[in-house]
C-alpha cells in the first residue's frame, strides 16, 4: 500500500493548507508500478529559475535514489532537462514531496530518466 511522507524540513515548514492540497492529490492518484510524477506546482523565482513541485511516487519494491538523474519537465511551452540528485531516498511504496530548480539556461542534452508532465 502507497503511503504519503514528508522529508523533515518540509514536514516542520510546510503550510497547513499546502498539506491538505498534497494530501488531495495523493488520496486521488491511482498508482501504478514504476515511478511517477504528480505535478503540484510550477513557479517562476527571482532568479528565472522554474520551481517544479510534484509528488513523487515510488510504486517499486526498492528505495528510490536519485543520484546525478536527468529528469525533464514539459510544460505547454517547452521542454527542459536537468541533472538532480536528492538528498534522501524514498522509500518503497511511497509517496513524498520535492521541488526540483531548474535553473534559467538547462542543461538539455542529457536523455531523461524521467519526464514530468504539466
Amino acid at each position: 500500500m502507497q503511503t504519503l511522507s514528508f522529508e523533515q524540513a518540509w514536514d516542520r515548514t510546510i503550510a497547513p493548507e499546502d498539506r491538505q492540497h498534497i494530501q488531495h492529490l495523493f488520496e486521488k492518484t491511482s498508482f501504478e508500478n514504476g515511478v511517477h510524477f504528480t505535478l503540484i506546482r510550477e513557479a517562476i523565482n527571482h532568479k528565472q529559475e522554474t520551481l517544479v513541485t510534484v509528488l513523487i511516487h515510488n510504486c517499486e519494491e526498492t528505495p528510490l535514489i536519485l543520484n546525478d538523474i536527468c529528469i525533464a519537465y514539459q510544460n505547454e511551452v517547452e521542454q527542459m532537462c536537468e541533472f538532480f540528485s536528492l538528498p534522501i531516498q524514498i522509500n518503497p511504496f511511497t509517496s513524498m514531496p520535492w521541488t526540483f530548480i531548474f535553473p534559467e539556461k538547462p542543461t538539455m542534452d542529457c536523455e531523461p530518466v524521467y519526464t514530468i508532465q504539466q
